[in-house]
């Protein structure tokens, strides 16, 4: 996924803010916290607050996409 600029970036925060409360669906939320994870990489501060105060379902698909759960030994 591409980094964003700051005008996207803005963009998305502004949506964040003025949504949250109101019309922003979880399948949105889903699709910003993914759009700015990349562009927020070199700061490990900001992927720490996004993924630490990310909505719980975002954080759980989040965790399951980068430590897949290991198959059982059957």
């Amino acid at each position: 996924m591409k980094k964003l600029t700051d005008t996207e970036m803005d963009a998305l925060y502004f949506e964040l803010g003025t949504t949250f409360e109101t019309t922003l669906t979880e399948a949105r939320y889903n699709e910003i916290m993914d759009l700015l994870r990349p562009t927020l990489e070199d700061f490990p501060d900001a992927v720490g607050t996004l993924e630490g105060f990310g909505k719980e379902v975002w954080r759980e698909r989040r965790a399951a996409r980068t430590h897949p759960p290991r198959a059982s030994a059957a």
